[in-house]
């Protein structure tokens, strides 16, 4: 299920998107006698689609940034020599994936995005161990994508 927060913002969004106040007061109730429907500013879902992909490609970015060891950057059987990483890790995911997911579009919903986000550090915590070096850094990262997914 999508956090409050994140399931608000998506709301603000689609009410951005099919407003039928146009620059009425917030407080006057849409089922006044005043209210006027003038349809869908925009094409709903493909708009809404676009504005997940932007989301999504700012956030990879703001995540890659914040990993100055670079180690979630790419998959994990590219970058290390790790022959039991297979074995333990079912359902591998790094930023460049999901940076491919998010050009082919992928992702229909924040909760897609979130999911992968949080796989790619739940994995890394279950390969390599909450107290390490890794495991530290991807509790640090996690706790940055949940801030930035919440915005």
């Amino acid at each position: 299920t999508f956090p409050a927060a994140l399931q608000r913002a998506t709301n603000e969004y689609k009410k951005q998107l099919y407003s039928i106040k146009r620059g009425r007061p917030e407080n006057l109730a849409a089922t006044s006698a005043d209210y006027v429907y003038h349809g869908p500013l925009v094409h709903g879902k493909d708009q809404l689609r676009k504005w997940y992909l932007k989301t999504f490609s700012t956030i990879l970015n703001e995540m890659d940034a914040a990993d100055v060891n670079h180690w979630f950057r790419l998959p994990v059987e590219a970058t290390h020599n790790v022959p039991d990483y297979q074995k333990i890790i079912k359902h591998p995911m790094d930023v460049s994936t999901m940076r491919t997911k998010v050009r082919k579009s992928e992702y229909r919903s924040f909760k897609d995005f979130r999911v992968d986000i949080m796989r790619m550090f739940d994995n890394c915590i279950l390969y390599n161990g909450r107290t390490t070096v890794y495991g530290q850094e991807a509790l640090r990262l996690r706790d940055l994508a949940n801030e930035k997914l919440i915005q």
